[in-house]
């Protein structure tokens, strides 16, 4: 997409809203056994960066990755489907919340390790560079993951490699319930 369409936006922001909403109500019927990790909050975030990629471009997500997964194209009913186990899901139920994705989308997965996502977004469009494939990706992580030698290891292979990798950090301030201001030496981006 190489102008923003207002709309489209809206819709994919709604879309990530109206999801998570109806996956907290499924958790609390007791339909969805366990728990999820809603991304409330976020949605435009990745429907704007998931916006700007191509449809063969890669993304990877957190442990709170179903907007990254539904504003990559996703199927809702599926991805759904996908939470409450069912084998009609994404990934025939055996994903659950934390491990969605979507390899026909290019949607290599969220992941539960903190900062791990960037490493596996990195190393998968090298590999895919290397085979002569135009592609970029997209990997989200939170402001908890900047402490994590994994994540810090991804932005210097990145950049050492010139791969073309655009790292997301959605920082709302914690690492779960710590500040960033008590956990972070410097700031996120000078990390980066």
């Amino acid at each position: 997409m190489t102008d923003a369409d207002p709309a489209r936006l809206y819709r994919t922001v709604r879309l990530i809203r109206r999801f998570e909403e109806r996956a907290i109500a499924l958790v609390r019927s007791g339909h969805i056994v366990g728990g999820i990790h809603p991304y409330l909050g976020q949605e435009g975030i990745a429907a704007g960066v998931c916006a700007a990629l191509g449809a063969g471009d890669l993304v990877t997500g957190t442990h709170r990755g179903h907007g990254h997964v539904l504003a990559k194209g996703a199927d809702p009913a599926r991805m759904m489907a996908e939470l409450c186990g069912r084998e009609t899901g994404l990934n025939r139920g055996r994903g659950g919340s934390m491990h969605a994705a979507d390899l026909s989308l290019g949607v290599l997965g969220a992941n539960a390790i903190v900062g791990a996502s960037p490493a596996i977004l990195t190393g998968a469009v090298w590999a895919h560079r290397q085979r002569g494939n135009a592609v970029l990706g997209a990997s989200f992580f939170g402001d908890g993951a900047v402490n994590e030698g994994m994540l810090l290891e991804a932005f210097n292979l990145a950049a050492l490699w010139q791969v073309p990798v655009l790292l997301v950090c959605e920082n709302n301030g914690y690492a779960t319930t710590m500040p960033v201001a008590g956990a972070v030496a410097g700031t996120i981006t000078g990390r980066a």
